[in-house]
This record gives C-alpha cells, structure tokens and sequence, in this order.
C-alpha cells in the first residue's frame, strides 16, 4: 500500500520540477534496491538526468525519494505521483538491482489539455 497523502506532495515537487526544465532536458526516473539490509526496501528517485544517483545518498536536495516494499508497487506510485516511463518497467525484478529511465508528467484530471 502506498502514501497517498506522501504521494500528493512529491507530485507537486515533481510538476515544480518538470516545469524548470528545457525544452529537450527529460525528467529522469531511478529505482534501486536497499537490499543490504534485512527487511530492507526498494527506493526510488525522481529529478534531472545525473541527479537522481547522488538523491540515494542524501546529497540529491532537487529530487524526490520515495520508498516501496515490493517493486510490483511501482505502477501505483508512478500513477500516483504523476509520471509515465517512457520504457516499460521490467516484469521479473529477482536479479536486477537497479532501472532508469526517461519519465513524462501526466497531468491531473480538470488540467487544461488533458487528453
């Protein structure tokens, strides 16, 4: 289950940012495992293209971190927080440790130009 109330404010920042950046600079999506702790989660980062890396590490101030138990929880925070990857997000997550991609805002129901 996620934070919906948590989930309304990064969407807020992750608009904010989206809105700062140039015409061919992409919002940049990342996902790692923390999986060197028992009971440890998944984490994930949203913001400029080569900052998100530097966000896992708590030096990466303009992105936005959240957490997941399960990667199969993905889907419903990017829902809920307002981004679409442009790639699809991998099925079987047992042997991968970490996915990136480019990432677009969607925009909120009753937002002009909405499809």
């Amino acid at each position: 289950m996620i934070d919906r109330h948590s989930a309304e404010k990064q969407r807020a920042r992750i608009e904010a940012m989206a809105a700062e950046l140039g015409p061919d600079e992409p919002l940049w999506f990342e996902v790692r495992s923390a999986r060197q702790a028992p009971g440890s989660r998944w984490k994930a980062a949203v913001g400029r293209r080569g900052q998100t890396g530097a966000a896992f590490s708590g030096e990466g101030g303009a992105c936005v971190l959240f957490e997941l138990d399960y990667p199969s929880q993905l889907p419903e925070w990017l829902e809920a927080i307002g981004i679409r990857p442009e790639q699809p997000i991998p099925l079987n997550w047992r042997n991968l440790v970490s996915f990136d991609c480019p990432v677009e805002c969607t925009r909120r129901r009753g937002q002009a130009g909405l499809d």
